[in-house]
């Protein structure tokens, strides 16, 4: 009988499954959406310190002595040009299938509005309506695994029906 219980929990094993594949979609989704909206944010700051480090010196650099100047320009906090930083979101899965299920609870609210930090940023923009889009089409193929799934149950009651009986 182990085996009939394992064939009877197949159908709720695999919508569990679904939802965990989903839920992991959404999450990385999430995740690199909001790296790239705060790498854009930090790149924008990057470049407005190195725009105003560099106004700052064509105005006085002349009248700077030189041991002044050397620790502006030397000293790692204090360096000529702003520090690169780098956003990266490592490991990555290889491939998750493209499974959404609308009934699953959406992402946090950070993470699915659009956020002020892309501030009006088209490629930022253009991203999100992209996953807008994506998970459209994702919902669209979710109703169609819903009832293939339900066909699926009902399929799977009526052979436990059959063997009770």
């Amino acid at each position: 009988y182990g085996e009939v219980e394992v064939v009877l929990k197949l159908p709720s094993t695999y919508r569990a499954w679904c939802e965990e594949v989903c839920r992991r979609r959404r999450y990385l989704e999430g995740i690199v959406t909001e790296a790239e909206a705060t790498s854009v944010a930090v790149q924008r700051a990057v470049d407005a310190e190195l725009e105003r480090r560099l106004e700052y010196m064509s105005q006085f650099e002349a009248l700077l002595p030189d041991p002044l100047l050397r620790l502006l320009n030397d000293g790692a906090a204090g360096a000529a040009h702003p520090p690169r930083i780098e956003i990266n979101v490592s490991g990555r899965p290889r491939m998750l299938p493209d499974i959404d299920l609308p009934d699953i609870p959406k992402r946090e609210a950070a993470l699915s509005e659009p956020r002020a930090s892309a501030g009006g940023d088209p490629e930022a923009a253009r991203k999100l309506e992209e996953a807008v889009q994506r998970e459209h089409s994702a919902r669209k193929e979710a109703e169609e695994l819903r009832a293939l799934l339900v066909s699926k149950e009902s399929a799977l009651a009526a052979a436990e029906e059959a063997v009770v009986a």
